[in-house]
Formats: structure tokens, C-alpha cells, sequence
């Protein structure tokens, strides 16, 4: 805006357009009143640009709001997703506490199943040291056995060759005890032989 310059005249008018010099201003008024008009100008050019700013500036505004409000939900999502994770983490850290337990449960049950493993190996180890002692004594006992089984194999048959030598004695003397006797009176073979099964029953029952 052009500067005002007041005229020399003091009586006189300006030209076509002019303004009539106030006679109670001083220059120095005058300096101030431009000064004035200046900034005024500047203040409404400002004006002008910022008005012609403002439908920028409310789109960038309803952007931002929309942007605030995607931001808001985005916001909202993650929000949702730490709850449920946090949820989730919860269910986890119970159910490894779960599995301390059934693995603290399960290392005591497989320890005492090695303590009782190692009871039955002994257990065994002692049944059959058991086992090769009783073998052994059977062993033993079976020598015994077949020994006292030769010994009664012979005097059973010394005892028949007693029993032999016997008959052959006796036999006179019964002829001749028998001689004056009756006919029934004297016993028959049927009758010797079954004395002597009984003789030999006895002497082997003997041994």
C-alpha cells in the first residue's frame, strides 16, 4: 500500500484523487500513520493467505482425524492381541507348571522303579547263588544216592548168595528132620519159593 504524503500547501487540495492534509498532524504523525497502514496491509495480506489456506488445512485436518481414528482402531487391535497373547501366555506358563510336576512325579516314580529294579537284581543274584548251591547239593546228593544204590545193588546180591548158600545147608536137615514126619506135613516147592521172595524183599528193604 503507497506510503501517505502529506502536502506542502496547507490551504490547497490535493489533485484528483488526493486527500485534504489534515493541519493538526505533524510529520512525525504522519510517519506513524503509515506505519500503521503498513502493518495493516501486511496483517489483511496475511489474512488473505491464510483464508485461502483454511480448505487445505480442514482437509488435512479430517485426514488427520481419519488417520487418528485408523490409529485409534489399529490401537484397539493390538490392544486385543496383548490381551489374548497375554491370556495365551498365562495358560502356557500353567500348563508348564503342570508338566514340572507330572515330570518331577514321574522322575520320583522312575526313581524308585531303579531303587526296586536294583532290589530284584540282588534279589536274583542272591536266587541264583541259591540255585548253583542247591544244584550243587543235588549234585552231591545224587552222588549219595547212586552210591548207596551200588552199595545196596551189592549186598542185595551177597545177600542172594547167603541165601543160595542157606538153602544149600538147610535143605538136608529139613530132609532129615522131615523124614520121620507124614507126607502133608512136609512143605511144598510153591511154598519154599515164596519164603525165599520174602527173605530177599526183606534183605533189600534192609539196604
Amino acid at each position: 500500500m503507497p506510503a501517505y504524503v502529506p502536502n506542502s500547501q496547507s490551504s490547497a487540495t490535493a489533485t484528483t484523487g488526493g486527500l485534504e492534509d489534515p493541519p493538526h498532524l505533524a510529520t512525525a504523525d504522519w510517519d506513524l500513520l503509515n506505519q500503521f497502514f503498513q502493518r495493516a496491509s501486511h496483517v489483511f495480506r496475511s489474512y488473505t493467505r491464510l483464508n485461502h489456506m483454511v480448505p487445505s488445512l480442514e482437509a488435512n485436518l479430517r485426514m488427520t482425524r481419519q488417520r487418528l481414528a485408523e490409529y485409534y482402531q489399529y490401537t484397539m487391535n493390538l490392544e486385543f492381541i496383548r490381551c489374548s497373547l497375554q491370556t495365551q501366555i498365562f495358560a502356557a506358563d500353567r500348563r508348564a507348571a503342570e508338566l514340572e510336576s507330572s515330570l518331577l512325579e514321574q522322575q520320583t516314580l522312575t526313581d524308585r522303579l531303579q531303587a526296586r529294579e536294583m532290589e530284584l537284581q540282588n534279589e536274583v543274584y542272591a536266587l541264583q547263588t541259591q540255585n548253583r548251591d542247591c544244584a550243587s547239593r543235588l549234585e552231591e546228593a545224587e552222588n549219595r544216592i547212586l552210591e548207596t544204590t551200588t552199595l545196596c545193588l551189592k549186598e542185595h546180591e551177597r545177600a542172594e548168595g547167603l541165601q543160595k548158600n542157606l538153602d544149600l545147608v538147610t535143605t538136608p536137615q529139613n530132609k532129615l528132620r522131615n523124614f520121620d514126619r507124614p507126607h502133608s506135613a512136609q512143605p511144598s516147592s510153591a511154598n519154599k519159593k515164596t519164603l525165599r521172595r520174602a527173605n530177599k524183599n526183606l534183605n533189600v528193604s534192609a539196604c
